[in-house]
């Protein structure tokens, strides 16, 4: 239950880290330093959980890095032109995208709880997004 919350909580440091240093890097300087602490922090943990990967599991761990690179090159992209709370209900989807993958190719049972966080994700979104498209833009009514 509070790694959840941690995860949220991180992420939500690194948007507003991302929109920050922005300002003052490029987004490869940015991605950069972003992988290095990352891979900082796996250097000091591993040594405790390593195991000699598969060539299959070689590949998934080198498409996995590099679709990531790519996915953190596109955020802080996007947080050059947007806000992070603009932004912020475009990463949930990632939640719910994990949701029905989950489904779908692990056969995990679809709950009532999982219902609700879903409907809960995708109304937070779209009140995000009614609240910086319209009221700011036209002005509260």
């Amino acid at each position: 239950m509070l790694l959840p919350l941690i995860a949220a909580f991180m992420l939500a440091i690194f948007l507003i880290q991302t929109r920050v240093l922005r300002s003052f890097d490029n987004a490869y300087t940015t991605l950069f330093y972003s992988t290095l602490i990352g891979a900082i922090v796996f250097i000091i943990v591993i040594p405790f959980f390593w195991r000699q990967p598969t060539s299959e599991e070689w590949f998934f761990m080198v498409a996995q890095g590099s679709l990531g690179a790519i996915g953190h090159l596109a955020i802080i992209k996007a947080l050059k032109y947007s806000t992070a709370s603009f932004l912020a209900p475009f990463l949930y989807s990632q939640l719910l995208i994990a949701i029905i993958l989950s489904v779908m190719y692990l056969g995990d049972p679809v709950t009532i709880m999982m219902c609700l966080g879903a409907f809960l994700i995708v109304a937070s979104g779209i009140y995000i997004w009614y609240r910086e498209v319209f009221l700011i833009n036209v002005g509260s009514f």
